[in-house]
C-alpha cells in the first residue's frame, strides 16, 4: 500500500457527485482536517455544490482517496479560487500536497487563487511556525504571496496567494471582486459585512 501512495503517476482528480452520501463523506474529511476553524458553513456549501457554484475533487488512484480540494471558478477573470485543500492525515509527508496542486494547476491553466492565514496574527510560536511553513509550501509549488493585499474573512486575517497575476485593480475594485467571490457561494451579500480587503503599498 505504501508503494501505491508514492506512485503519484497513477493519481488523478475525480470530480465528486453531489448526492447526500458523497457530500457527507467529504464533510467528514473536512471536520477532521479543518477542525481548528470556528465554523464551517456546511449547509451553505452543500447547496453551492449541488448548484455547481462550488466544485469538489478527490486526489485518487481509483482505490484510495489521498486528498481533496473544493473550489469555484472565478467569473470574468478565469482561473479557480480554492477554498479548501487537504491531504488525508495518513498520507501526509509523501509529497502528495504538491501532486494535488499540480493536478489543480493542470485543471486550471488560467491560474489558482487561494488564501492563507496571516503569520503576523499568530497567537503562539507553534501557530507562527505552521502558517510560515504553509506559505513556504505554496511558494515551492509555484504560488506567489501578494504582500500588498490584506484580507479579512469573518474576522480572520488572511493573505492572498496566486499562480498568475490578477488584473490590476485599485482597492475598491479588488474589495468588490473579493466580496463577490463569497457572495456567489453564500448566495447572500455576506461579503459586505464579513469580508474585507485593503491594499497596502509594497
Amino acid at each position: 500500500m505504501q508503494q501505491q501512495t508514492l506512485n503519484s503517476s497513477q493519481m488523478g482528480l475525480q470530480h465528486l457527485a453531489t448526492n447526500r452520501r458523497t457530500v457527507n463523506r467529504l464533510f467528514k474529511f473536512m471536520s477532521v482536517d479543518f477542525g481548528f476553524l470556528d465554523h464551517i458553513p456546511f449547509p451553505i456549501m452543500r447547496k453551492a455544490l449541488k448548484k455547481n457554484i462550488l466544485r469538489a475533487v478527490y486526489l485518487t488512484d481509483g482505490i484510495h482517496v489521498y486528498g481533496y480540494a473544493i473550489y469555484q471558478e472565478i467569473p470574468k477573470y478565469g482561473g479557480i479560487h480554492v477554498l479548501y485543500l487537504a491531504i488525508a492525515p495518513e498520507f501526509r509527508s509523501y509529497g502528495l500536497g504538491s501532486v494535488l496542486l499540480r493536478r489543480l494547476d493542470a485543471l486550471s491553466p488560467a491560474g489558482i487563487l487561494l488564501e492563507v492565514e496571516d503569520p503576523d496574527f499568530s497567537r503562539n510560536e507553534e501557530e507562527l511556525s505552521i502558517r510560515t511553513r504553509r506559505i513556504a509550501f505554496y511558494e515551492r509549488n509555484g504560488l506567489t504571496l501578494d504582500k500588498t493585499v490584506k484580507l479579512t474573512n469573518f474576522k480572520h486575517p488572511l493573505l492572498l496567494m496566486t499562480t498568475s497575476q490578477l488584473p490590476a485593480l485599485n482597492e475598491r475594485q479588488f474589495r468588490k471582486f473579493y466580496r463577490q467571490l463569497y457572495n456567489r457561494v453564500y448566495r447572500i451579500p455576506v461579503g459586505r459585512i464579513a469580508v474585507n480587503a485593503r491594499i497596502e503599498k509594497a
